[in-house]
C-alpha cells in the first residue's frame, strides 16, 4: 500500500488498497523500515507515540491509553530506559528497535517489515523475532524481509525464497498444510473407489455365482473406514486452520451438533431414565435376548455349538445371543438348499423359508417374503447340514407356521406356531439314520413386565 502496483490490485483485510484512505490504510497496516529516520528530534518516547497518530482525530492529543500502549511496545523491545534519548543520536540497532516498537504501539492486524534486525546484535535479533513470531500467534499476519536463512527457518511459520524478483521457492505456511489435506482426503477417496471398483470387477467377471453373492456386500466393510480417512482430512484441514477460522469452524461444528441433537430429540423425544422412551426398540430387544438367555444358559457349556433359529431376524437377536450366551452360537447358511450342488453360503443368522419350487407353500408361506436374508430349506437340508457342521444345540428363538408344519416333526417336544414366547433349547441327537431334536429341561417362558 505504500508503492501503488505497476497493474493489478492489492487487496488487505477484504478491501483494496488503493481504495482506502492514508489514515485507513495506517490502521491496517504497519511498517518497520530497514532504517529509522526523523526530520524532527524526537525522544524515544516520542517516536514510539507517533505510532497512535492513525487513532488520535486532528488537533487532538494522545491520552492515557495511547501512552499506554507506547510503554507496552516499548517494554516488550526493551528500550524503555531509552525513552527520553533523543532517537536520531540512537545508535543503528537502537533505532530498529525503536521502529519495531512505534510500530508495536500501531497496534495493526497487519505488520510489515524490512530487514527489522540486519542492525541487531544476536540477543536483540531474537528477542525481536520473537515478539514478531508472538504477534503471528496473536492473529496478527507478520510479514518481514529477511537475508538471514537461518533465522527465517527458526522463527517464520512459512518461507518464500526470492530471486530476480520471481519465487523461487516457499516451504512450509497454511496454504501448503491445507493443500496437503485437500489432496489426502482426496487422494484417499480415489484409492477407496478403486479398491471398490476393483472388487466389482472381480464379482463380475472372476467369481462364480456363489462366490460373487457372498461377497457382493463387502462395501459395507470398506464405508466405515472411508468415512473415518475423509474425517482424518477434515481434522487436518482445521488444524492448518487460522486461528480465528478455527473459532468459526468450531462454531460451525457446535452449531450442526445443535441442530442434530434438536432433530434427534425432535424424533425421539426427551431422554428417560435407563433409555429414550420413544421406541426403544433395540434396548427392548436386547433385554429379551438376554432374559431367553438367561433360561437356557444353566443347560449350556462354553464349548457347546448352538445353532440359532430366530425367523425374520436382522441380525440384531444373533449378534444379541453372541453376548450373553454361554456357548459358542454357530454359523448358519443362506442360499438354495443344503444337498450336495446346491448354491449356497456361510452367514452368521439364518431365516429358514419353503423352496420356492413348490407353488402351495409359496402361497401359503407367503408372509416369508418379508424375511431378510433367507436361506431355502427343506427338512433334508436342515439334517444334512448339522450332520456336516456336527453342532450339538437348536434354539428356537422366533417360530413361524413354516417352522411348526414342515420342520415341527424333527423336535421331540412342543414347539409354538407363531413367535415365541419362551425359551426352547434342543439337544441334537443322531444315530446317523434318524435326526431328532430332544427338549432340554423344561419349558420356561420369558417373564412379562407390567
Amino acid at each position: 500500500g505504500y508503492l501503488r502496483p505497476h497493474k493489478g490490485q492489492i487487496w488487505a483485510m477484504g478491501r483494496a488498497v488503493e481504495g482506502m484512505s492514508v489514515r485507513d490504510l495506517a490502521r491496517q497496516m504497519a511498517f518497520v523500515p530497514g532504517t529509522l529516520t526523523n526530520q524532527f528530534d524526537f525522544t524515544a518516547y516520542e517516536t514510539v507515540l507517533t505510532g497512535r497518530n492513525p487513532y488520535i482525530p486532528a488537533f487532538q492529543k494522545e491520552g492515557p491509553a495511547d501512552r499506554e500502549k507506547a510503554r507496552a511496545a516499548m517494554d516488550r523491545l526493551e528500550v524503555w530506559d531509552l525513552r527520553d534519548a533523543v532517537a536520531s543520536n540512537l545508535s543503528a540497532g537502537e533505532r530498529q528497535r525503536v521502529a519495531i516498537a512505534r510500530a508495536l504501539c500501531q497496534d495493526t492486524p497487519i505488520l510489515l517489515m524490512d530487514e527489522p534486525v540486519s542492525n541487531l546484535d544476536i540477543r536483540h535479533k531474537g528477542r525481536a523475532l520473537q515478539v514478531a513470531k508472538d504477534l503471528s500467534r496473536e492473529g496478527k499476519c507478520v510479514v518481514s524481509v529477511l537475508h538471514d536463512m537461518d533465522l527465517a527457518a527458526v522463527f517464520a511459520d512459512a518461507v518464500i525464497i526470492m530471486k530476480a524478483g520471481r519465487v523461487f521457492a516457499a516451504v512450509g505456511g497454511k496454504g501448503p498444510g491445507r493443500a496437503r489435506a485437500v489432496w489426502l482426503a482426496v487422494g484417499g477417496s480415489a484409492c477407496f473407489a478403486a479398491f471398490w471398483l476393483f472388487h466389482l470387477l472381480l464379482y463380475v467377471y472372476s467369481f462364480s455365482d456363489k462366490e460373487a453373492a457372498l461377497l457382493k456386500d463387502y462395501d459395507r466393510y470398506i464405508s466405515p473406514y472411508f468415512l473415518g480417512w475423509l474425517l482424518a482430512g477434515l481434522c487436518l484441514l482445521a488444524l492448518e486452520a487460522e486461528r480465528g477460522e478455527r473459532h468459526r469452524l468450531a462454531a460451525g461444528a457446535a452449531g450442526v451438533g445443535v441442530i442434530g441433537l434438536a432433530a434427534l430429540v425432535g424424533l425421539r423425544g426427551l431422554p428417560a431414565a435407563g433409555f429414550w422412551h420413544v421406541n426403544p426398540t433395540d434396548a427392548a430387544v436386547r433385554q429379551d435376548v438376554a432374559q431367553r438367555a438367561a433360561l437356557v444358559n444353566p443347560y449350556l457349556n462354553w464349548d457347546d455349538q448352538v445353532l440359532l433359529i430366530s425367523q425374520g431376524d436382522d441380525a440384531t437377536r444373533w449378534y444379541y445371543y453372541g453376548y450373553e450366551l454361554n456357548a459358542q452360537l454357530a454359523y448358519g447358511f443362506g442360499g438354495f438348499g443344503y444337498e450336495e450342488g446346491a448354491n449356497n453360503w456361510v452367514s452368521t443368522f439364518m431365516s429358514l423359508v419353503t423352496p420356492k419350487h413348490d407353488p402351495w407353500n409359496e402361497e401359503f408361506y407367503g408372509f416369508q417374503k418379508e424375511y431378510p436374508y433367507t436361506a431355502e430349506c427343506s427338512q433334508d437340508d436342515l439334517v444334512n447340514f448339522l450332520r456336516q457342521k456336527g453342532y450339538g444345540y437348536v434354539l428356537l428363538d422366533q417360530s413361524d407356521k413354516y417352522i411348526y408344519y414342515e420342520l415341527g416333526s424333527l423336535f421331540d417336544g412342543p414347539i409354538p406356531i407363531d413367535r415365541a414366547d419362551a425359551a426352547y433349547l434342543f439337544r441334537v441327537a443322531d444315530d446317523g439314520t434318524t435326526m431328532t431334536f430332544e427338549p432340554v429341561g423344561e419349558v420356561q417362558y420369558v417373564p412379562q413386565n407390567d
